[in-house]
Formats: C-alpha cells, sequence, structure tokens
C-alpha cells in the first residue's frame, strides 16, 4: 500500500501540472463541448488526461509555427544584403 504522504505528492504533482496546460487548453478557441471534454478529462486523471491532450489536442501549435515559418522578409530588407564582418588577422 502507498505511504499517505507519496499519495498527496502524487495528487499535488497532477493538479500542479494540469494547470498550464487547462490554462493553454481555454485560450485556444474549439467548440464548448471539445473544451468541457478536454478539462474534465485533465481534471478528472491529469496522469492520462494531460499527455494525451499534449499528443491529440494542441492542434492549433502546429498551424502557428507553420505561420511563423511561412513570413517573408520585406523587399526594402533584400536590398540591403548583410555583409560579412571583417576579419581580424
Amino acid at each position: 500500500m502507498m505511504p499517505w504522504f507519496l499519495s498527496h505528492v502524487l495528487l499535488l504533482l497532477g493538479f500542479t501540472l494540469a494547470m498550464p496546460v487547462i490554462a493553454q487548453m481555454l485560450r485556444q478557441r474549439r467548440p464548448p463541448a471539445a473544451s468541457l471534454a478536454w478539462l474534465l478529462a485533465i481534471v478528472l486523471m491529469p496522469f492520462l488526461g494531460i499527455p494525451l491532450y499534449l499528443v491529440l489536442g494542441g492542434r492549433k501549435m502546429h498551424r502557428l509555427a507553420d505561420k511563423k515559418t511561412a513570413l517573408k522578409m520585406p523587399d526594402h530588407a533584400l536590398a540591403f544584403p548583410l555583409r560579412p564582418a571583417p576579419s581580424i588577422i
């Protein structure tokens, strides 16, 4: 049987890990039913819900990363290419 303090530590660890994940989940735009389902999964079973959310629920992160990599430099920035630093020898 697990000692009582270990079970309390694991419980606190689970809910401490759940707080930032819940905050991230609530910032994303998704249907209310999906948000409620993820919220219940994370709160009721944090050691299973958090990894599942990180693997299956973070659909917006890939789109945001793709948008950032697709940003183009303005044309006037290309008119002045960077010169290599002078060598000091």
